[in-house]
């Protein structure tokens, strides 16, 4: 005796229950969200270069300790003074913006010039007295801030 088969439309009756409906609905929905979502990003990754207006290229240099941090106190303190007067020189120039310390850890301390290329800024990185003694290594990287910065410089 051979078995009778369903018809077709009997056989897949309880394929689409309202639950597998909710289901589909909602995964539908993410995919539709997370398309939104995306094309949102993208439009702002886009947006994201800077406002030439009211900002402009500066390059940071992030100061970590070097591989020559011994020495003696004399030695330490003449490179100390040596990598001050050098900071000094730099913003009296109108080269650096802003210098400073961080407290303790691997890195040590920040530079922030105002000149056009990065090359130049790692030229005046390597000029410090504190980085040549090799107690510090500079690490540079392009950052756009406020032109405000330019302004606050050029005040006395």
């Amino acid at each position: 005796m051979i078995a009778r088969r369903e018809p077709y439309r009997n056989m897949y009756k309880h394929t689409f229950t309202p639950r597998i409906w909710v289901r589909t609905c909602i995964a539908l929905m993410t995919i539709v969200v997370l398309l939104f979502v995306s094309c949102a990003t993208s439009r702002q990754a886009k947006s994201a270069t800077p406002d030439p207006p009211s900002m402009c290229q500066y390059f940071v240099a992030l100061l970590y300790s070097g591989p020559s941090r011994d020495g003696d106190d004399a030695e330490v303190q003449q490179i100390q003074a040596a990598h001050r007067s050098r900071i000094k020189e730099l913003i009296a120039s109108g080269e650096m913006v802003v210098a400073g310390p961080f407290d303790g850890g691997e890195l040590r301390g920040m530079f922030i010039y105002d000149v056009a290329s990065m090359e130049q800024a790692q030229a005046l990185a390597d000029s410090d007295p504190a980085i040549q003694a090799g107690r510090l290594r500079a690490e540079i990287h392009t950052w756009w801030g406020s032109t405000s910065l330019r302004e606050m410089k050029d005040t006395p």
